[in-house]
């Protein structure tokens, strides 16, 4: 049986209450830190040369004024992480105070001019393709109606019978004749060979 001595007694509860302290503090740390992401108060830091003008002139200051009106309002002891926050909060807080070029002249009808032709180019853009698919469903049609022609001038029994046709390979060239139909219909021939049978 071992006997421990009061001053070991003391020393493991010294250790003890150490360690507890420790852990206590590291927890308020982690809960602190933790809050101060929640409430969005973390600033990234930035330097005053990465800062727009538009953060502390439109306020009617200088860079160095407004990091120090910053720093006064939200005791913040970072110059650049107040100018940081100034520049995050006009961003988010007031948007419309950013637009620097309305007050020339002549730029809101030179916006509305742009708006404008956005939408013109909008509204072409698609007129364009619904015609792009209108000339790929016309050519469908044509080489669907050649290949029935093609098909009769082969020999088949039945201009219906062109679903079979494998019409992949088939085009159109820039004169309106088709382009591959004769292969197409000889690989039908070989495979369906009845289908000829009427003027073989």
């Amino acid at each position: 049986m071992k006997v421990s001595t009061l001053a070991e007694r003391n020393t493991s509860e010294k250790g003890r209450r150490a360690a507890t302290a420790s852990h206590a503090a590291m927890v308020e740390r982690k809960t602190s830190e933790e809050k101060r992401v929640k409430a969005g108060k973390q600033v990234k830091a930035v330097r005053l040369d990465e800062v727009p003008p538009y953060c502390y002139a439109a306020l009617g200051m200088s860079a160095e004024e407004g990091a120090l009106e910053a720093v006064k309002a939200l005791q913040i002891t970072h110059a650049a992480d107040a100018l940081g926050l100034l520049w995050q909060l006009r961003r988010v807080a007031a948007p419309a105070d950013q637009d620097d070029g309305a007050e020339l002249p002549g730029t809101r009808s030179l916006l509305a001019k742009l708006r404008l032709l956005r939408r013109e180019c909008q509204k072409r853009r698609l007129a364009s393709i619904a015609a792009e698919s209108q000339v790929d469903a016309m050519t469908r049609r044509v080489i669907q109606a050649e290949a029935k022609v093609a098909l009769i001038a082969a020999g088949a029994i039945d201009p219906d019978w062109a679903v079979f046709l494998d019409l992949a390979g088939v085009t159109l060239d820039e004169a309106g004749n088709l382009c591959g139909i004769d292969a197409a219909i000889e690989r039908l021939r070989a495979a369906k060979p009845f289908l000829f049978e009427g003027k073989a």
